[in-house]
């Protein structure tokens, strides 16, 4: 979140709600975190950016099915805005799709090359590395062609 937000995003964070969850098979209690109002939030921007005109068209990262009333509304009301829908790597969403003006699918290859340089250094000096796991693969060195 500190890069998004060092290279000028601004960064809404959503909240969790902590929920006990008692497991069907052994009876076992055990603490999950459940994600809430997110889509709510989201849907409420697009309908408030559609209607204040800061837009020509926007783009929505998600494959959730909740926000399909919302790109219908918007769409309705305010036709002359185009909204995109950008589906998450394994995440997609036929209705979605239907009635956004476009999409397309995340590939697993589009994280790996599009990812901040690691380390980065923030606008305060601060140096941020990001997960190794999270490195693009090396690229293997090309084929040589032998000489006869």
């Amino acid at each position: 979140m500190r890069c998004l937000r060092g290279s000028g995003i601004q960064v809404h964070l959503g909240s969790f709600k902590v929920k006990m969850v008692t497991c069907h098979l052994c009876g076992k209690e055990s603490r999950h975190h459940e994600e809430k109002e997110t889509d709510v939030a989201i849907a409420a921007k697009l309908f408030e950016l559609c209607h204040s005109g800061a837009a020509a068209s926007f783009v929505l990262v998600t494959g959730d099915t909740d926000l399909v009333p919302a790109v219908k509304v918007c769409r309705k009301l305010f036709p002359e805005v185009s909204i995109f829908c950008v589906f998450p790597y394994q995440r997609v969403n036929d209705d979605l799709r239907r009635f956004s003006h476009a999409s397309f699918k995340l590939t697993r290859e589009n994280y790996l090359t599009n990812q901040y340089p690691s380390p980065l250094r923030l606008s305060d000096g601060t140096m941020v590395t990001r997960p190794t796991e999270w490195d693009p693969p090396a690229t293997p060195p090309l084929a040589s062609t032998p000489t006869i």
